[in-house]
């Protein structure tokens, strides 16, 4: 994500990012920033949205294996079920949301696996999408 997309984060959710600082950097993966492409913006701002007035801490945003991983410290054990809740409708919409463009957009696979609209995985010499076979 670029600096200009991270900055807008970090001022509207002061206290969901409060560990993504320059003095947490060999205590927390969230001082590392936004490891994670644009195109997810708008899923990272709603679920910040939710997020920032609950007993929460965002440890670390980033991709994996082609889709969004949103890792948090909870502070109150009694708002668990309700985060983990908004974390995974986050993460199930980013899997089905191009990580460039925020189009909609496929799981591929080119050696790696990336979330990507028809597109921008083009751009990349993405030709099919990643195919899950059920053993």
């Amino acid at each position: 994500m670029n600096n200009k997309l991270e900055a807008k984060l970090l001022k509207k959710y002061p206290t969901l990012y409060r560990q993504y600082d320059e003095e947490t950097i060999y205590t927390s993966p969230m001082a590392e920033g936004f490891c994670c492409g644009g195109g997810w913006f708008d899923i990272i701002d709603r679920l910040s949205f939710k997020l920032e007035p609950l007993p929460v801490e965002a440890a670390q945003v980033k991709e994996k294996f082609g889709g969004l991983r949103f890792y948090v410290d909870i502070l109150d054990d009694s708002v668990r079920e309700e985060v983990y809740k908004y974390v995974n409708e986050a993460e199930a919409e980013a899997a089905k949301t191009c990580e460039i463009c925020g189009k909609p957009g496929l799981l591929y696979s080119g050696g790696w696996l990336v979330t990507r609209c028809k597109y921008c995985a083009k751009e990349m010499g993405l030709s099919k999408p990643h195919i899950y076979q059920e053993v």
